[in-house]
């Protein structure tokens, strides 16, 4: 009598809740004949596996050596294992093969697929300027912070002032490795006050996936510009016109100041005042009081500025 070659069933299962850089362990079971426990497939275990290539291709497939299981020796069923690590994110395939032995003929899995998202990582935003002025430079930072799983997230962030006109200047990443991070900053000097918003987006790579804005808003409060007083001429003789010019400043970056500039001169009844005019700097404003030198004597006048909406008042000079 020639009894025929049996065929095995394998069935192939992976471990639940695949993570990007964690470990997956895939088990196969091996079924003989029923009820012979004696006579059990000894053909070698084989773990076959396709990661995900570039462009939705399939990658080139590697095996996955078995790291524990053996043929039964007390039932038809046989356990084998085996344990890669995830290196990426999209779909991977999986296959478990067993050799043909004497009794039994080589038999195959049906292929199962490993689906594996990008991991997310944590996005710190900070500004630590807690009252910001007009003209201060404000430097916002944004931290991504993988995991010693999936590393560290690199790409780009984008930063989006609520303002048109406010520009970022960008600089990092710095990246520190023992946090899996890497650390943008957007810097920006606001021309005027206000509310303002700094936004920062994570556009993701091929192992992170995307951060959606997060957002930080700040109250630009008013500056205080600086008041310097000159007059022409440095000599002036009796009859003669006094002219007291202010140059007021205003912060780097931010618009000239604007509005009132009260004078108060010596030696004269009234002060007769002139709009203010740019200064030789895109924050300066000019402001002049001519009075005629009627009397002998010593003449001095204070400027004092009653302030706009992004300069606060009232500095003053003399």
């Amino acid at each position: 009598i020639t009894l025929a070659q049996q065929t095995p069933l394998i069935t192939l299962v992976a471990s639940a809740n695949p993570s990007l850089g964690g470990t997956t362990i895939l088990t196969a079971t091996v079924t003989g004949i029923p009820g012979v426990a004696t006579i059990q497939p000894t053909g070698a275990i084989r773990f076959s596996i396709t990661p995900p290539g570039s462009s939705g291709t399939a990658g080139t497939a590697f095996d996955c050596t078995p790291t524990s299981g053996s043929p039964s020796t007390t039932s038809n069923v046989s356990t084998y294992s085996c344990s890669f690590t995830i290196t990426g994110p999209g779909s991977y395939s999986a296959i478990a093969t067993i050799a043909s032995d004497g009794n039994y003929n080589a038999a195959s899995s049906s292929v199962i697929t490993i689906t594996v998202g990008s991991a997310t990582p944590q996005l710190l935003f900070t500004q630590t300027t807690a009252t910001p002025t007009l003209g201060q430079a404000l430097v916002f930072s944004a931290t991504l912070v993988g995991n010693s799983s999936a590393g560290t997230p690199t790409g780009a962030v984008l930063f989006t002032p609520s303002d048109a006109a406010t520009t970022c200047t960008l600089s990092g990443p710095v990246a520190n490795s023992a946090t899996y991070s890497n650390t943008y900053s957007c810097t920006i000097t606001t021309p005027v006050v206000g509310t303002y918003s700094v936004s920062a987006t994570y556009a993701g790579d091929s192992k992170f996936s995307s951060v959606a804005a997060t957002t930080i808003h700040i109250i630009i409060a008013p500056a205080t510009p600086s008041v310097v007083i000159t007059t022409s001429p440095s000599q002036p003789t009796l009859g003669a016109t006094i002219i007291y010019t202010a140059t007021i400043t205003g912060a780097v970056g931010a618009n000239a100041p604007t509005g009132t500039l009260n004078w108060t001169p010596s030696g004269a009844a009234s002060c007769p005042t002139h709009p203010g005019v740019s200064g030789s700097l895109a924050t300066q404003t000019i402001y002049t009081c001519s009075v005629v030198a009627a009397n002998a004597g010593r003449y001095s006048a204070t400027a004092r500025s009653l302030g706009d909406t992004n300069y606060s008042g009232p500095p003053s000079a003399s």
